[in-house]
């Protein structure tokens, strides 16, 4: 059923609605419990349309469209992401440009993406995203907002082992403290312009810090 019937942002399992939510064009903010799915094009239009083909302006931009992809998969959802070939199957360059960098960065980072898991958080950190590893073993920091003052505060507490940069790049210290697990990342530089990230090796339970629960804001 299509989240279009909700008046807000934020879906919840309601009786009688069904057991899987689609959006389209309207990405959810926090964790949802359910299976949910955001649906829509890189351009504007689900087909053809020969002037977002040469205008970049109604066409997602690279950080744009790696901020889709990340906020769906932190949030616990599928993305189903299209481009609108023309009648001869070609790809408008310009979305063409868009799944190249995709690909490029989910080749250095796709770790952080692949098989993982939600964390459950209601809100994701100003910072960025965060995943889990399915055996929840890892912690998966994608730092959007490199921290000007090099500390990346990390809303959850569990066992830390260690922590590194994935793709190299430094060996941030890690410590948990009562407000989650901090980072110092002084004398490193992000890898990446876009999103970098910090890997936490952890073991047993993760517990969300100052969690609440997820409630309907319509019923």
């Amino acid at each position: 059923m299509s989240g279009h019937t909700c008046l807000c942002q934020q879906l919840i399992l309601v009786p009688g609605w069904g057991d899987f939510y689609i959006r389209e064009y309207h990405v959810i903010q926090g964790f949802q419990p359910h299976p949910w799915e955001e649906n829509r094009s890189l351009s504007h239009s689900y087909g053809y349309n020969w002037e977002e083909s040469f205008d970049d302006r109604h066409v997602l931009d690279e950080g744009e469209a790696l901020d889709l992809l990340l906020r769906v998969v932190a949030n616990g959802g599928n993305l189903l992401l299209m481009v609108s070939p023309d009648g001869n199957g070609r790809i408008p360059p310009n979305q063409e440009r868009r799944l190249r960098f995709l690909g490029g960065w989910l080749a250095k980072y796709g770790e952080a993406i692949y098989a993982t898991r939600a964390v459950g958080l209601n809100r994701q950190p100003d910072w960025g995203y965060l995943t889990r590893s399915k055996n929840g073993d890892r912690l998966f920091c994608i730092v959007s907002h490199w921290p000007a003052d090099s500390r990346l505060q990390v809303p959850v507490t569990a066992q830390v082992r260690g922590a590194h940069l994935l793709g190299g790049g430094g060996t941030p210290s890690v410590r948990t403290e009562a407000n989650g697990i901090a980072l110092d990342l002084a004398g490193i530089q992000p890898p990446n312009k876009n999103a970098s990230v910090v890997v936490i090796n952890i073991e047993g339970e993760i517990n969300i810090v100052n969690a609440t629960p997820v409630t309907p804001a319509v019923k």
